[in-house]
């Protein structure tokens, strides 16, 4: 019993089962929201492409990313260890979010060009 009560007071354990949590709660609200069609949020174009109405790997890539490498993030700043490297990775980490960001928004500029040549 002492053991499991070490285990579970532990940084690193709580920490993980609080985002995992976190995206629990946030599967189950996509899902919600995703059946609701009251929803002011089309939950859906997070996952689809809008010319091939398909889902999207390079989304889900994205969202797969900036989820593992978020949780890699605050996994290595609890813990001693962790900060060491964490100098190291944390640019990474930025740049990765902003690239992710940058070639999200590319692919939009070129989404609303090539719909305003063909009106």
């Amino acid at each position: 019993m002492d053991k499991f009560i070490e285990i579970i007071s532990a940084t690193s354990f709580m920490n993980n089962s609080l985002l995992l949590a976190f995206y629990l709660i946030f599967g189950i609200a996509f899902i919600i929201e995703s059946n609701n069609p009251k929803s002011p949020v089309a939950w859906i174009d997070m996952l689809l492409d809008k010319k091939t109405n398909r889902v999207s790997l390079s989304k889900i890539g994205q969202f797969i990313g900036i989820a593992t490498s978020t949780w890699l993030v605050i996994a290595l700043s609890s813990s001693k260890e962790g900060l060491a490297i964490l100098p190291a990775i944390f640019p990474a980490w930025l740049a990765f979010i902003g690239g992710a960001w940058s070639y999200s928004q590319w692919l939009k500029s070129k989404e609303n060009k090539s719909s305003n040549s063909q009106e």
